[in-house]
């Protein structure tokens, strides 16, 4: 009888908590909405900050299209000078010729099989989320 009545008093304890977190939930919500709605007159300084603030997407595209530009006069450069295309297939030809002679297959099924098992794990975690 006495373990019944102490589990009852730890299950209202517990009740007694879970409702107080939910009522503080509720009025930290009800004064943040009405916070929300509440708008500061400032005379257009927020807007006028906002747009003298530095755009880190425009900036990263400029930085990618010079980055591209001086790549692409490299690599046009590169193609004049050594006579087109002929220099890059042979060094290709003879890149992959030389890694794939000596390679031993086995390593090649081995790192197969993980990848094929993680993806099938992934794909189970997925489904099973789903459910």
């Amino acid at each position: 009888m006495k373990e019944d009545s102490s589990q009852s008093k730890v299950h209202s304890s517990q009740f007694e908590k879970y409702s107080a977190q939910t009522s503080d939930d509720a009025l930290i919500e009800q004064f943040f909405s009405q916070a929300r709605t509440l708008e500061i007159a400032d005379d257009g300084f927020t807007e006028r900050v906002m747009r003298r603030l530095p755009d880190r997407a425009m900036q990263l595209s400029r930085l990618w299209t010079l980055f591209c530009l001086v790549l692409g006069a490299v690599l046009l450069i590169g193609f004049l000078m050594f006579q087109g295309w002929l220099p890059v297939v042979l060094w290709l030809n003879n890149l992959i010729h030389e890694t794939f002679t000596n390679v031993h297959p086995v390593p090649i099924f081995v790192t197969f099989g993980a990848f094929c098992s993680l993806a099938v794990a992934e794909l189970a975690n997925r489904l099973y989320a789903e459910c």
